[in-house]
């Protein structure tokens, strides 16, 4: 009877911990054998027959190597099935690029443009704009659970639901994207000594590159929506100040605190402050302007 609870124990916690990593990259069964088949932590004069941790003998019970080895079969399953699907879509160079894209989204019937192909992006790692790897894509359908272009359209909502979760990482990413495909599209630059490309996000100064404005502004407009709060407070007249400046690009800091700086200073600016160091001086102009703006209105009435 012990015997049997001890069995039903240790069977129910293998289970419990299944479902609570089955949804992360770290294969649950990793840290079921760590538990259970320690292998070279086995203490010094163990017998082969179990393993002593802190001096006890810890056998895994039949049933929970049966349930390891099922759980493992179905996860080799899944594996072979999320690589049938991206083979179904890849490209000549194992990876799927815009034209494995364009079919992947006529057959989940989704734009191409639409915001939750961002998240996927983001939720599949993908590597650059409008690609995404063997690796990344097929470990990120196994988490996701599914194999079909049918069920990865139906867990979009889901994935942009995280998206908002996680909305930083999220946006951040969009940005790094964004710009690792426009300096992959750009001439490529070479250093006067060396001969050769400088490192990715640099310019021929060597000072960090931006993101230029005009593709800011449109993923702006994308993902801004995906925050909640007043993220999008300022983004009208953000948009319109940029373009009568003849902002050319953005920096990685200007658009990392841009959604902080619209949900921390209220609309009429009173709570502003201009010796703020945390805001770049881009929206220190901007603010300015917006001042201005503000002044000139108040007495033409």
């Amino acid at each position: 009877m012990e015997l049997e609870a001890a069995d039903s124990s240790s069977s129910d916690s293998v289970i419990s911990l299944i479902r609570s990593v089955r949804q992360t990259a770290v294969s649950p069964f990793r840290k079921i054998r760590r538990r259970f088949c320690p292998g070279k932590q086995r203490c010094a004069g163990s017998p082969a027959t179990g393993e002593h941790v802190h001096g006890q003998q810890k056998h895994a019970p039949p049933k929970l190597l049966f349930l390891l080895h099922e759980r493992c079969r179905e996860e080799e399953e899944m594996k072979a099935q999320a690589e049938c699907l991206f083979n179904t879509y890849r490209d000549a160079d194992d990876a799927i690029h815009s034209t494995g894209l364009n079919k992947l989204c006529t057959d989940m019937n989704v734009e191409p443009g639409d915001v939750r192909m961002l998240a996927l992006a983001w939720r599949l790692r993908a590597p650059a704009m409008g690609e995404f790897g063997k690796d990344s894509f097929v470990a990120g359908c196994v988490e996701l659970d599914v194999h079909t272009a049918e069920a990865l359209r139906d867990q979009l909502d889901n994935v942009l639901y995280e998206a908002k979760r996680h909305f930083k990482a999220f946006y951040l990413y969009a940005y790094k994207l964004a710009l690792t495909q426009s300096l992959s599209t750009a001439p490529a630059m070479l250093d006067a000594q060396t001969g050769r490309s400088p490192p990715l996000g640099t310019s021929d100064s060597g000072v960090s590159s931006g993101l230029d404005v005009n593709v800011a502004i449109e993923l702006w407009r994308l993902v801004l929506p995906v925050c909640s709060g007043d993220a999008q407070r300022f983004i009208g007249d953000w948009i319109e100040f940029l373009r009568r400046c003849d902002i050319s690009s953005i920096s990685p800091v200007c658009w990392r605190v841009f959604p902080e700086f619209s949900q921390a200073v209220s609309a009429d600016f009173a709570n502003y402050r201009s010796d703020d160091s945390q805001w770049p001086e881009v929206i220190h102009h901007f603010v300015q302007d917006m001042l201005c703006s503000q002044s000139r209105v108040s007495c033409e009435h």
